[in-house]
């Protein structure tokens, strides 16, 4: 029987994409046939089954199995004392403000993309193609602007463009995934200080012109492919199965 999977993660929430990775994460495991679980509530619509208690990593342990930890970028140290664990980038390491973590013998790292780090690429599909839609039928009647995780950049580098009177999307604003969808098909031009944030793919979707700020350059779904690169999500599930499942 294949070693069973543990999530240490904070619970699932619409509005992080790298919250809903981790967490797609131990759903797209479970829908493979493995045994994955996360400690914190996942998507209730996703295949997550939840131990109650951090101890019950110990408690799988039991049965005879040692577990494997996966562990995302802001994660620091071993919290599950775990002997094999799986490492996902998600950004750049040290991006909002965590201790850089340092590779241990007994771990494996994926990454999101090569610019964070060298390692194998773990992609897992998040884009809700159904819901980030054009819509014709509403008027285009604001910009909008995001900072994100590149807040920061404001304080060092001026923007070219005054966004004091745009409307202002936020990690807690708006509330839902509907309520994001809404905004962005009412929005002309999306201006984003953040980089790389899955905010700036679904605007594109719903037919706004986006921006990066404070370099004030146009965005595009080609150099969002382009930027991505290669997207097997099923290969790459393959190989982190098989990477994991043989750690010594």
């Amino acid at each position: 029987m294949n070693a069973p999977y543990v999530l240490y993660g904070v619970p699932w929430r619409h509005n992080s994409a790298g919250v809903n990775a981790i967490h797609r994460l131990v759903h797209e495991l479970n829908e493979r046939g493995q045994r994955a679980y996360t400690i914190n509530p996942g998507n209730p619509a996703w295949n997550e089954p939840l131990l109650k208690w951090v101890g019950g990593f110990d408690g799988l342990r039991r049965e005879g199995c040692e577990p494997i930890a996966i562990y995302d970028t802001i994660v620091h140290d071993n919290p599950f004392g775990a002997r094999r664990i799986a490492r996902w980038v998600l950004l750049q390491p040290g991006g909002l403000g965590e201790p850089h973590y340092i590779v241990q013998p007994n771990e494996v790292t994926f990454t999101w993309h090569r610019d964070f780090i060298d390692a194998p690429l773990l992609r897992v599909p998040l884009l809700e193609t159904d819901l980030f839609v054009v819509d014709p039928a509403v008027e285009r009647t604001h910009d909008s602007v995001y900072h994100g995780k590149g807040r920061t950049a404001t304080a060092t580098i001026p923007s070219p463009i005054d966004t004091s009177g745009m409307v202002t999307m936020t990690a807690a604003w708006p509330p839902t995934r509907e309520g994001v969808a809404a905004l962005m098909q009412e929005t002309r031009t999306f201006y984003t200080y953040d980089s790389v944030t899955q905010v700036a793919q679904e605007a594109l979707l719903c037919g706004c012109e986006v921006v990066l700020l404070p370099e004030n350059v146009p965005v595009t779904l080609d150099d969002v492919a382009a930027w991505h690169g290669e997207n097997d999500f099923a290969a790459m599930l393959d190989e982190f199965i098989r990477v994991t499942q043989t750690m010594p």
